[in-house]
């Protein structure tokens, strides 16, 4: 099946209720005074009013909009909100305008808004008096309490996520997933103290408070033991170890009631900030999938879709199949919906020498086999009769070396290197990149070796260049910390009008031996048990950090976009990435700014960034533009979206764009609490397999959202598809259309050309752009830079 077979149906896990129309709930509306789109901090402060309000009352509340007014939803039998109510840079007054009934089949859109918030916070609550589960964190997936597995001193937990969501009838209902969750078998040591405390500070343990057990980050560890901290209760103060046992249901757990007298105590805070006590001996440490992967032990971290189909229905039937909804009962359906699978085919991809590979048989294309599709791309890059679409040489490479490295293996390293390159990219001239060597013999720090970097850079002369730099691992930084060297590195260097790529020196160090030949000079040879390894790592290093950092691709869509530009955005530290893709794919620019604000953009920032962006690609291109299409990876903002219509005016008005110019923005979501997973289920002898859908595959939920498969066969991966969320915010093209767009752009996976990509290359390359450029860095170390600079001139 390799075209859009509307008759075949495909599974979710979304669960329908049965009793809709039996439920009932009251609410209460207050109208906001003092609260209006026009302030800057209006969602922010919609967004504040939700998380205070809810937590206080302990009720769901939710801010709606009536004729662009705010108004604030609660539960009938809560209490009043609190009036005046302060917020950022303004004070609100909350007006009771009265009681209104809740009707859970209506499919309008604000009772739906207001229904899926109440499902949300009201399920919660059994959910957690069950004894059988844990909620880490409130909102986070329920776990059991039992580990599904435990070895080499690991705890493997196995649950579920669940949220609200709309139907594919447009009615309320269950989204259900599955989830797991690691952790070490020890608790932190009864010996910890101030000095070995540190290599725990602001890791997230899981504390056993009786039986109850949640999340924590660690802050700092206390002065006093267990029954030295004094906990307030009321109007006395109680001993840390007696609060515990107090508090918690009888009979309390052994490692509660064997808790030692003099246990040392950590400090965390909860989400008002204040500081909380745990004793140490009740805190295991999280264990992330990355920790997890360095151990010797073998985990299952992802999951196959037929076992997480079997989990879904397991925990559904277990735990939500009779759920408690107030004074009454959901009846969650014993089967998920399914839906029409529609699916659109993997597009052809053009070449070099203008050879196009198909799956669907295109007139003068070579026809490959569906199945084959990653395959043959792959042997296209390297066949010397087709090679890259883009084929124009590549300018002087240079090579930031490490001195230690250069003098040892270094030089037969970027000779290797070099002939990954050539032989994927075949020009005239060889390719060989220029060697400068910096002073890496130093401490391993940011500071010194950071130093040593700009330092030979500054030397050199060199600017308006493509480099590699090869940096160590830093012996000062944490193990998931993004690597504030890399980071400085590239800003640094684009600042001096160099584009540099970051490579670390650990796989090719481990890689090379010294050998002597049979007169006994010494060289550096690749190791036998690691030239596989090192062959796919140079490819890996020709291909991303070269051949892709030069504007070198592999190939384009044969097939147009609906749109004539597409335009991704993503904002991570203070740091904004903008990518432009044009019609096929062939022409691709990227821009990164600072900013001050974290997510939510200014309208004039916006504004300024895509006006540059077009204008620059306008004026190179000169193509005439109809149709841009925004891709805002996470949440777009009402000031973002004023910026893009202030943007085309401004183009428009100085005739760079003409008129009848249309604008699309949709938002891409990377994560979901409880994402829709897609399962084909088919029939072979007397029982049902489960398994991955086709890559392409979609579900429209209604006119404005949908979900497609980006990744799945025939590139079949560990783990269950996570098909991606597409939110049509404004604009002229349809939701079907913006998918076509959003999957063709998702099969330029130029990064693995036999594989997929889940985001669309909009997306990718400006999240991949800003993991090199916006990890944190220290400025006080770049003004020692210069201050260095000046007294040595």
């Amino acid at each position: 099946m390799l075209g859009g077979n509307m008759s075949k149906l495909i599974q979710t896990n979304i669960f329908p209720i049965n009793n809709l129309e039996s439920l009932t709930s009251h609410y209460k509306l207050y109208s906001i005074i003092g609260l209006n789109k026009e302030q800057e901090d209006y969602y922010k402060n919609c967004q504040l009013i939700i998380n205070r309000i809810s937590r206080k009352l302990r009720t769901p509340a939710l801010v709606i909009e009536r004729q662009n007014a705010p108004f604030l939803v609660l539960k009938d039998d809560s209490g009043e909100p609190p009036t005046p109510y302060p917020l950022v840079r303004t004070i609100v007054n909350f007006e009771y305008q009265g009681k209104m009934k809740l009707d859970y089949t209506s499919v309008s859109p604000e009772n739906i808004q207001i229904c899926l918030r109440f499902l949300q916070f009201l399920i919660q609550a059994p959910l957690f008096r069950d004894k059988r589960l844990w909620q880490p964190n409130a909102g986070g997936p329920y776990f059991e309490k039992h580990p599904i597995l435990s070895q080499d001193n690991v705890s493997v937990y196995r649950g579920f996520r669940v949220r609200s969501a709309i139907t594919p009838n447009g009615k309320p209902g269950l989204c259900i997933d599955v989830s797991s969750k690691y952790l070490s078998n020890k608790p932190l040591p009864p010996n910890v103290n101030r000095n070995t405390f540190e290599r725990y500070k602001g890791k997230h343990c899981v504390y056993h408070f009786g039986h109850q057990w949640y999340d924590v980050k660690l802050a700092y560890i206390a002065d006093q033991n267990v029954s030295q901290y004094l906990i307030p209760d009321g109007n006395r103060a109680v001993r840390l170890n007696d609060y515990i046992i107090e508090k918690s249901e009888k009979p309390i757990p052994p490692e509660l009631a064997e808790l030692e007298h003099d246990s040392p105590v950590v400090i965390y805070k909860n989400t008002t900030g204040t500081d909380c006590a745990a004793p140490a001996t009740l805190c295991y440490p999280v264990i992330d999938t990355y920790s997890l992967s360095l151990k010797q032990g073998t985990f299952k971290s992802v999951i196959d879709p037929a076992e997480r189909e079997k989990c879904i229905y397991h925990y559904m039937k277990k735990y939500l199949d009779k759920i408690s909804f107030g004074d009454n009962t959901l009846n969650v359906s014993a089967k998920s919906e399914k839906v029409k699978q529609n699916i659109f085919q993997i597009p052809d991809c053009e070449f070099g020498n203008s050879k196009v590979i198909s799956i669907k048989n295109s007139p003068a294309s070579i026809n490959v086999k569906y199945d084959d599709i990653g395959k043959e791309r792959l042997n296209a890059m390297t066949d010397k009769s087709i090679g890259f679409y883009t084929k124009e040489p590549l300018p002087t490479h240079y090579f930031f070396m490490p001195q230690t490295v250069y003098e040892s293996y270094g030089k037969q390293f970027n000779l290797d290197l070099s002939r990954a390159v050539n032989r994927m990219y075949p020009q005239s001239h060889d390719f060989e990149a220029k060697i400068i060597p910096y002073d890496d013999k130093k401490p391993k720090t940011y500071a010194e070796q950071g130093k040593a970097i700009l330092n030979a850079l500054d030397r050199s002369g060199i600017s308006g260049a493509y480099c590699l730099v090869m940096i160590h691992h830093l012996d000062d930084r944490s193990l998931r910390q993004e690597d504030p060297l890399a980071a400085m590195i590239s800003i640094e260097f684009r600042n001096r009008d160099m584009n540099a790529s970051i490579i670390h020196s650990k796989t090719s160090r481990e890689s090379y031996e010294l050998k002597r030949d049979g007169d006994g000079t010494p060289s550096y040879q690749p190791r036998n048990s690691k030239r596989g390894r090192l062959n796919g790592y140079l490819r890996n290093i020709a291909l991303n950090k070269i051949l892709l950092a030069n504007h070198r691709w592999p190939y384009v869509l044969a097939e147009s976009l609906n749109a004539d530009v597409t335009i991704g955005i993503d904002v991570k530290q203070n740091t904004v990435g903008i990518t432009l893709v044009d019609k096929n794919g062939a022409n691709i620019n990227w821009i990164h700014k600072t900013s001050r604000q974290k997510e939510k953009l200014h309208k004039k920032q916006i504004e300024a960034y895509i006006y540059e962006i077009l204008k620059e690609h306008i004026n190179v291109q000169n193509e005439t533009i109809e149709k841009i299409v925004i891709h805002r990876d996470g949440r777009v903002w009402d000031s973002e979206i004023d910026g893009f219509h202030l943007a085309i005016k401004k183009l428009q008005e100085k005739q760079i764009l003409q008129e009848n110019v249309s604008l699309t923005i949709l938002e891409i979501s990377k994560t979901s609490l409880a994402p829709v997973r897609l399962f084909e289920s088919e029939k072979i002898g007397q029982s049902f397999v489960i398994r991955n859908p086709q890559i392409g595959s979609y579900y429209i939920q209604d006119s404005n959202e949908a979900f497609i498969c980006t990744t799945g066969r025939p590139f079949e991966r560990p783990g269950t598809v996570d098909p991606l969320h597409v939110k049509l915010v404004t604009g002229d093209m349809d939701i079907v259309e913006c998918l076509r767009d959003v999957f063709f752009l998702s099969s330029l996976a130029w990064t693995k050309p036999d594989d997929c990509s889940r985001y669309p290359i909009t997306i990718r390359l400006a999240d991949r752009f800003l993991t090199e450029v916006a990890g944190d860095y220290d400025i006080d170390l770049l003004n020692y830079f210069e201050e260095t600079k000046e007294v040595s001139a």
